[in-house]
């Protein structure tokens, strides 16, 4: 009902909700909600209009004309200029934008990113207060699923300037003109609310009043979720089949890739013999944890490029693998442990992977744990003998970020698969954020490029 509230629970509380700062799932989540781009994703996942009533695009400029009725959540008008604005913020080295690639396809924007070229030389500019030109430096068949994203959300330079350093970072500093606004943040014992926005004149008025979003220290979500003391909330993956003996809903979010990574002492054909032979791609092995996929394109949903003909022969993967060990000094792997940071669902996978190797190449490979991203990265860089297993999130369409994964630079998917398969790091699995709620929910709507909840499509039954 249009009363209605939605409690929503989260693992981790957000540090900032400026949009061209935001990196966790909450964070983003909270930005799909109270902002509103150029263009948005409608309840299907087609990429729609938002704050523009229309665009055109002639070459590689696009100009979009934006709503004349569009108001920030202080009653402010939303001008071409505020767009301007957030875009040359995203690529200012200094503001550390995490997805500031994702807009390398605007005319200098990289040589801006770079330090080479100032920012009055961005392909945009407002031509009035309600007209935007933006030029590309190429054609980018992904740009308008860019301009869904956080990165390419609005920003008032007044109320920024206002803010002195402290925008995003709590309640009085966010200025927003989605669907919701955001009326209160206790950072200390985390709550937020999100109310409906009554000055949002878009096509995606929310359906609800409010949504409550906390974290609880002293219950786990799911113990809440049980209690009906919240609506939906973010679980772990080994925490699936329980919350659906609970008569739970569940959806798993696709926004992991686990990378396997080798030092340098690996060689391409003692890689490829231990690649092939990945437990996530044996026939033979078909019982996966739930949540977990294979990796058997470049990622899930966004880049439907397969690895597995070129890839994956097991069949042969133990011939290669004996030749490639009978090279090496010694006649013995350079390494003997694979040094991995997750926890829940992949380390089982983790585990099998290491004893599918010893059993069906005779590679002893021990497994010892990690605690961050950043240890893992570093421990393969300085490490030539380690085999690492870590995680890379991708929330967007974003190949460039996918690309340095991988650590290469291309922009063409075809061209980063060659360098993969010929490089030190490949996709190994893939996982997501995973969701429960309750039956009093109804119509709940993951993003397709922007992979997060939109709350304006939810109701809820009293």
């Amino acid at each position: 009902s249009d009363s209605a509230i939605v409690y929503y629970g989260v693992n981790t509380p957000p540090v900032s909700v400026d949009p061209q700062t935001a990196q966790s799932v909450t964070e983003l989540t909270i930005v799909k909600n109270i902002f509103e781009g150029l263009m948005r994703e409608d309840e299907n996942g087609n990429i729609v209009l938002g704050v523009a009533e229309n665009y055109k695009k002639s070459g590689n400029t696009y100009t979009f004309k934006i709503k004349n009725t569009a108001v920030w959540s202080n009653e402010q008008p939303l001008t071409a200029q505020d767009f301007v604005f957030a875009f040359k913020r995203a690529l200012m080295p200094a503001t550390k934008s995490p997805d500031a690639t994702s807009l390398f396809a605007i005319k200098n924007a990289k040589k801006i990113y770079d330090g080479l070229l100032t920012l009055e030389n961005l392909g945009v500019n407002a031509l009035d207060s309600t007209t935007l030109e933006i030029t590309l430096e190429y054609d980018d068949p992904d740009f308008l699923s860019t301009l869904t994203t956080a990165v390419a959300m609005p920003c008032n330079n007044e109320f920024f300037n206002n803010c002195k350093g402290k925008y995003g970072l709590e309640a009085e500093c966010v200025l927003s003109n989605g669907s919701f606004k955001l009326t209160k943040w206790n950072t200390e014992a985390f709550a937020m609310r999100l109310y409906k926005n009554k000055l949002y004149t878009g096509n995606f008025n929310a359906k609800v009043s409010a949504v409550f979003i906390s974290k609880s220290y002293e219950k786990t979500n799911l113990e809440l979720l049980n209690k009906s003391g919240i609506d939906i909330a973010e679980i772990s993956d080994n925490e699936i089949i329980n919350a659906q003996n609970n008569k739970l809903n569940t959806a798993i979010m696709p926004n992991t890739v686990w990378v396997l990574s080798f030092g340098s002492s690996y060689n391409k054909e003692l890689r490829e013999s231990l690649i092939s032979s990945l437990i996530t791609h044996n026939p033979e092995f078909t019982d996966l944890p739930i949540g977990i996929t294979p990796a058997t394109n470049l990622f899930p949903e966004f880049f439907n490029i397969n690895l597995t003909s070129d890839f994956y022969k097991i069949d042969s993967a133990k011939t290669k693998f004996k030749q490639a060990v009978s090279l090496l000094p010694e006649g013995k792997l350079p390494g003997n442990t694979l040094y991995y940071c997750g926890e829940g669902n992949i380390v089982e996978v983790i585990k099998k992977t290491a004893g599918h190797w010893q059993q069906n190449l005779g590679a002893y490979i021990n497994i010892s744990p990690l605690k961050t991203t950043s240890e893992a990265k570093f421990k393969v860089t300085n490490d030539q003998n380690a085999i690492v297993i870590y995680s890379e999130q991708i929330y967007n369409k974003n190949t460039a970020k996918y690309a340095a994964f991988f650590n290469t630079t291309l922009n063409n998917p075809q061209d980063i698969k060659n360098n993969i398969l010929n490089g030190n790091s490949v996709p190994f699995a893939y996982s997501g954020t995973v969701f429960a709620y309750t039956n009093r929910l109804e119509n709940i709507k993951f993003g397709k490029i922007n992979p997060f909840i939109d709350f304006s499509f939810v109701s809820k039954k009293q």
